[in-house]
């Protein structure tokens, strides 16, 4: 955005991470320089902010925060929000109704046997970005003022190690009969 662009396809595919551990973003095909004429990304099912599913984008800033909100969610809890075809959970974020939304939340984490438990912080800061208004999302300055980003930040060493740990595990669930 700093660049004067919008991805507007922003999910996690789109995401990588180098070899030092630092995010890379991919694919901008799609993307929306300010001045264009038209914003063609139709965005891709289940991160696509409601106004480009809708093919009625005038924010496309605004839609990329949404996105990040469901990566966000997807990268806390494993699970995407809500699928695009499933009206009850988009219905409670339409209507604002954090509490009920929450609480759905909450049981299909416990059938899927998931802890549901997340940090007020972190249920404020996707609900300010996945306003279904989005002269109402949050900003990225606002995003970093959150107390769930001001939160504890690895040093680049901490960082590789943790990674390094993380796939060590992965590695170690997907193949045991290695160790």
């Amino acid at each position: 955005h700093s660049q004067k662009m919008a991805h507007v396809d922003l999910k996690l595919s789109n995401l990588l991470l180098g070899s030092d551990f630092n995010l890379k973003i991919t694919d901008f095909d799609n993307s929306y320089l300010i001045g264009d004429v038209m914003i063609t990304s139709r965005g891709t099912k289940f991160y696509r902010a409601p106004e480009v599913y809708k093919n009625d984008c005038e924010d496309p800033m605004a839609a990329d925060i949404y996105s990040a909100g469901i990566i966000l969610f997807v990268m806390m809890t494993g699970f995407l929000p809500y699928a695009e075809d499933e009206v009850s959970l988009m219905k409670l974020l339409a209507k604002e109704n954090q509490r009920e939304f929450w609480e759905v939340q909450a049981t299909s984490f416990k059938e899927n046997n998931k802890p549901s438990n997340f940090p007020q912080e972190f249920k404020d800061l996707f609900w300010s970005m996945t306003r279904v208004d989005p002269s109402r999302r949050v900003s990225i300055e606002s995003i970093k003022k959150s107390a769930w980003y001001q939160g504890a930040i690895y040093s680049t060493q901490q960082l590789k190690a943790k990674m390094r740990e993380k796939l060590s595990e992965k590695i170690k669930n997907q193949h045991p009969k290695l160790y």
